[in-house]
């Protein structure tokens, strides 16, 4: 890899920094010109120290061409949802990808990010080296075997499935945008670990949190589980949906690090009515869609259950508050262990 002087690139082609790097338009670097011209990456804290890259020496990782496309790990739309920004879809860049590393960068009118991946763990103590006095090892990216973050939140590392990933992202009203970062980190690493992402995740299996019983005592009609729904399920959030044969409609439940405040927030935005909500085990409940919604918080997870019905004329003989009572019971048995 090209050491750091793609992250120079970026800051001149990103953000008309010139000779800087984007961490240092946001506070996580200095950059000093060499004689031959190129930009070298020094540490604030440490300016006289810079290492030269080394060799990585660990045979298993992949090579460039095992590497996944980086504009394939984050599409517009889930960068829309990690951000609250409209995206253009990646581009790979050229002249900051090299024989070993890949480069994508992804602009929004006026944040932007860039997401390098190259070969994996053998590179960890390569690109740490030349980060010390920068980056802060975090556990928050879940699915991720390592992870640092900038103490100014632009910069996040990881290593996912021996694929080592650089990201940066700059967006200059948010003073700390580490929550943000994470999120993408979170999205990145999930498509990187593909149907695998659900299985790291650490969530309890949400098809799990209510039998067909259950179903039927809560809500008068017999449901048969579709299974974990994939395209729903990632390393943030889980998924599961139920048919009934007698009436049209479904129900759909997700589980996930979510926040009800945040969710209901979202709705009402969109002009949505919403209205509090009572459930026994559970926390934060709330309402929409004439009781054919819930969301509630149990423990530190949040759970939606929900009718997704058609025609839309249809309206369920009851609410759906039984059916959540009996999840939040189920959910505090599952994750009692983990308190």
């Amino acid at each position: 890899m090209k050491t750091l002087r793609w992250r120079a690139a970026l800051g001149a082609v990103a953000l008309g920094c010139l000779t800087l790097t984007l961490g240092a338009c946001t506070g996580d670097a200095e950059e000093t010109p060499t004689a031959a011209g190129t930009v070298e990456a020094t540490a604030t804290a440490d300016p006289s120290s810079t290492p030269e890259p080394a060799e990585a020496t660990d045979d298993a990782s992949p090579g460039v061409a095992d590497l996944p496309d980086p504009c394939t790990l984050a599409s517009a739309d889930e960068l829309q949802a990690a951000t609250g920004l409209a995206w253009d879809e990646g581009v790979i860049e050229e002249e900051l990808s090299d024989e070993d590393s890949l480069a994508c960068l992804w602009s929004a009118r006026h944040p932007f990010l860039a997401v390098a991946v190259s070969p994996g763990t053998g590179t960890v103590d390569t690109y740490r080296d030349q980060w010390k006095g920068r980056l802060v090892e975090t556990d928050e990216v879940v699915g991720a075997t390592r992870a640092w973050l900038s103490p100014a939140g632009h910069t996040l590392h990881m290593v996912v499935n021996d694929v080592y990933v650089e990201l940066e992202y700059s967006w200059y009203p948010e003073e700390d945008p580490s929550a943000t970062v994470l999120a993408i980190a979170h999205v990145v690493a999930g498509n990187i670990l593909g149907d695998d992402a659900f299985a790291a995740s650490g969530l309890p299996d949400p098809c799990a949190l209510v039998s067909e019983e259950e179903l039927l005592a809560a809500t008068g009609y017999e449901f048969t589980e579709e299974g974990l729904d994939s395209d729903s399920s990632n390393l943030t959030r889980g998924g599961c949906g139920w048919t009934a044969a007698e009436v049209p409609t479904m129900l759909f439940l997700t589980v996930s690090r979510g926040d009800a405040t945040a969710d209901r927030a979202y709705w009402e935005d969109l002009y949505i009515d919403t209205a509090d909500a009572t459930v026994a085990g559970a926390t934060d409940a709330w309402t929409r869609w004439e009781g054919t919604f819930i969301g509630m918080e149990v423990g530190d997870l949040y759970v939606t259950i929900e009718y997704d019905w058609h025609p839309d004329n249809f309206v369920p003989a009851r609410t759906i508050a039984d059916l959540a009572e009996a999840v939040a019971g189920n959910l505090a048995e599952a994750t009692a262990g983990d308190a």
